[in-house]
C-alpha cells in the first residue's frame, strides 16, 4: 500500500481550487457580460419599437402603431416617450379617456414632458375643466421655454382659451395685459 505525501496531495488540492477558482470567475463574467448585454439589447429594442411605431403612425395604421409602443412599454414600462406616442394615437382614433390615461403615464414617469403636459391641458379644455386647464397652462408656462416657441405658443393658447372659455374675465383681462405689454414674440396662429 503506497501513500501520498502530504506536498503531492497540498499540490494537486491546490490545483483543484484554482480550477474552480478560474471555473467562478468565468461564471461571473459571463454573468456580468450577459447582463449589460441584455440591457443595450432592451435598449434597442425599445427605441426600435418607438421608430417602428412612429412609423406606422405617420402612415396613418393607427392600430399597429399602438402595438409597437406597448411593445417598448412592456420593455420599459417608464418608457414616457412611448406612453406619450400612444396617447397621441389614442387620440387619432378617437379613445379620448385612454389618450388622457397614457398622457398620464407619460407626465408620472417624465413631469418635464411638456408636450404630454400640454395634451392633458387640451383634454382638460375639451371636457370643460377649465380650472384645470388653466392650471397646467400655467405650470407648462412657469418651465423653462427656451427654444421651444411651439410649446410657448400653445400653452399661451390653452391658457387664454381656459380663461376666455371659463368666463374668467378679470384674470383674462389681466393676463392678456400683461402678454401685450411683455411683447412676447409669438407668431400668428393664421
Amino acid at each position: 500500500m503506497t501513500f501520498r505525501s502530504d506536498t503531492n496531495y497540498t499540490q494537486s488540492h491546490k490545483g483543484v481550487n484554482n480550477m474552480k477558482q478560474s471555473k467562478n470567475l468565468f461564471l461571473l463574467f459571463l454573468i456580468l457580460f450577459s447582463t449589460l448585454w441584455g440591457c443595450a439589447s432592451d435598449e434597442q429594442k425599445k427605441a426600435s419599437y418607438l421608430d417602428k411605431g412612429k412609423a406606422y403612425y405617420e402612415k396613418g395604421d393607427y392600430r399597429s402603431a399602438i402595438l409597437e409602443f406597448k411593445n417598448a412599454v412592456q420593455i420599459d414600462p417608464k418608457y414616457s416617450d412611448a406612453h406619450y406616442m400612444i396617447g397621441l394615437t389614442e387620440l387619432k382614433l378617437k379613445n379620448f379617456q385612454e389618450a388622457f390615461n397614457s398622457f398620464t403615464l407619460a407626465v408620472k414617469h417624465s413631469p418635464d414632458n411638456l408636450n404630454a403636459q400640454l395634451e392633458i391641458g387640451k383634454l382638460f379644455l375639451a371636457s370643460k375643466a377649465f380650472d384645470k386647464a388653466l392650471a397646467t397652462a400655467d405650470f407648462i408656462l412657469s418651465s423653462d421655454l427656451e427654444n421651444r416657441e411651439e410649446i410657448l405658443r400653445d400653452a399661451l393658447l390653452l391658457k387664454g382659451s381656459s380663461l376666455i372659455a371659463g368666463k374668467k374675465s378679470k384674470r383674462q383681462q389681466s393676463f392678456l395685459n400683461k402678454f401685450w405689454k411683455k411683447k412676447q414674440p409669438i407668431r400668428p396662429f393664421i
